[in-house]
């Protein structure tokens, strides 16, 4: 793959691949840089087809090793108890990744999230979250529809006073009397 690819990733689209790496799913990610899920599939989609990537994990996996250094992909690393590939049986030793330079890895530094700092939701917490919401935006509903209520019966009350003045009025400019 070539790096001038991976270099030309925004830091949005770097971001999320980082988390996708760290384990998050779309709704997630969307938590913790304040976007849609949606929004988060369009800029891991668009990573995608830049880098060339088959799927997210793939993406994710690549910019990792970009931005560690390897000089080998982690699906071309050979087990050590598989012999070589020259056929003699021989075990040779197991490619090791380049070292990451001190720049490099003071950069990551700065954009590796903190996973420590805010921990994975669990699904437990995560549907008490959705209920929750669930439970307010009921409430908004209905008080929303009580409040479109009042204000009908305020125009039908404010109408009734209207129409009795206008009939009042009527009745004295006819001299009508009721009996």
């Amino acid at each position: 793959m070539d790096s001038e690819h991976l270099d030309r990733l925004t830091d949005r689209q770097k971001q999320c691949l980082r988390l996708v790496r760290a384990g998050y799913v779309s709704k997630e990610i969307a938590v913790r840089i304040g976007a849609s899920p949606d929004v988060v599939d369009k800029v891991i989609k668009l990573a995608m087809a830049r880098i060339g990537a088959g799927n997210r994990r793939e993406a994710a996996r690549m910019l990792d090793d970009h931005e560690a250094g390897c000089a080998v992909r982690r699906s071309d690393v050979r087990s050590p108890d598989l012999p070589d590939d020259d056929g003699t049986g021989e075990m040779g030793p197991p490619p090791s990744p380049v070292a990451t330079p001190p720049a490099v890895a003071e950069d990551r530094a700065i954009f590796v999230p903190d996973l420590g700092a805010a921990p994975r939701p669990a699904h437990s917490e995560m549907r008490e979250a959705k209920e929750r919401r669930s439970i307010r935006d009921t409430v908004n509903r209905v008080f929303q529809r009580v409040v479109q209520i009042a204000g009908i019966l305020l125009m039908v009350l404010a109408l009734a006073g209207l129409l009795s003045v206008a009939y009042h009025r009527w009745e004295d400019a006819h001299h009508i009397r009721p009996r």
